[in-house]
């Protein structure tokens, strides 16, 4: 695309028909930018990608901060003190996946930054710089952190709003006790066979909790877990005995298990009893018995099978709350059956 468009523009100046400004190249491929460029493209409207900028004066910064929407910088490594205050003062996402450093001083500018802020590059946070991101208000992604003091930790876990941290190390105890006084949505990537008392603490902050890594979960965990107030995602899950299974049912609010591959039937009996959203993904076949059970879950319901039998159908159509089927194989007559209740939903391929 971005090439026909580029031979169209060719094609309008050899007919006489271009102006200065269709001359100049198109936002993506701008590796310099000027203070009169810049100016003209705070003006456009919409998200703005600068994929091939490298580099960014502090008078650039400025004019750019006057863009209404959402402003990408990806391949930015540099951020003087001056710009990142500039660029504080956009209003929209604000993405800068390229830049692995941060001065304090940069990170205070950022701070300020009024929306979604995207720092996915940076590998270490120092306490400074993390004192100033927790005043930040706004999503704050940090994916790519590959280590996380503990001080670090309790100034970052001052941030308000949903905050995304992949720490791919084991992550300290005090750390953990430290995001545990976060209030917002927290998203942990990267976890590696965290410790009880990690998860213990963690599950002491207050919103949406999702921990994506390796867990494995004693009943006690899932105990601590099941009183966290807010969702949970634990994406990194793929076992549960009977009695963890039961423990964690307890939870009220959302929860997802999409790696969870296996559940006994009294599992599943046990999980069906789960107030609130449930999102079992990992889940392959069901058996008539476990979907007799979960028609009787209250909330939305999301499964990814193989295939259900017809019998299984039938009594899932019972299910009162929407319910979300992804099937590899369906017979006709168990589409039509589940079909026949509007809040249950199947992939196009089924629908009659």
């Amino acid at each position: 695309m971005r090439y026909a468009a580029g031979v169209m523009a060719a094609l309008v100046c050899l007919t006489g028909g271009c102006s200065r400004q269709d001359l100049d190249p198109e936002p993506w491929e701008i590796t310099n930018l000027t203070v009169d460029r810049a100016e003209s493209l705070a003006q456009r409207e919409g998200d703005l990608e600068l994929s091939s900028l490298v580099k960014l004066t502090s008078e650039a910064a400025k004019a750019l901060s006057q863009h209404k929407g959402g402003l990408h910088l990806k391949r930015l490594t540099k951020l003087s003190d001056e710009a990142a205050k500039a660029l504080g003062q956009h209003e929209g996402a604000l993405s800068l996946e390229g830049l692995a450093t941060l001065s304090d001083a940069a990170a205070k500018g950022l701070a300020r930054h009024k929306g979604s802020l995207y720092l996915p590059g940076l590998r270490t946070l120092s306490s400074g710089a993390a004192q100033a991101l927790g005043q930040h208000e706004g999503f704050l992604n940090l994916d790519g952190l590959t280590t996380l003091s503990a001080e670090a930790a309790k100034a970052i876990s001052q941030h308000h709003g949903g905050m995304r941290l992949e720490v791919q190390t084991t992550l300290s105890d005090e750390a953990a006790k430290a995001l545990g006084q976060h209030e917002g949505g927290l998203c942990l990537r990267g976890l590696t066979g965290p410790s009880e008392e990690v998860i213990k603490a963690l599950a002491q902050s207050k919103g949406d909790l999702a921990l994506q890594g390796r867990i494995i979960l004693s009943e006690e965990t899932a105990k601590a877990l099941a009183q966290h107030e807010g969702g949970l995602r634990l994406d990194g899950l793929t076992h549960l005995s009977d009695k963890e299974v039961k423990a964690l049912a307890q939870h009220k609010g959302s929860l997802s298990l999409v790696l969870l591959a296996r559940l006994s039937t009294e599992g599943v009996k046990a999980m069906a009893q789960h107030k609130g959203d449930l999102s079992l993904d990992g889940l392959a076949t069901l058996s008539d018995v476990e979907a007799y059970a979960l028609a009787q879950h209250k909330g939305t319901l999301d499964l990814r099978l193989n295939t259900l039998s017809d019998k299984a159908a039938k009594l899932l159509a019972q299910h009162k709350g929407a319910l979300d089927l992804r099937l590899t194989i369906l017979s006709g007559e168990a589409a039509t059956t589940l079909q026949a209740n509007p809040e249950i939903s199947v992939p196009d391929k089924f629908k009659r």
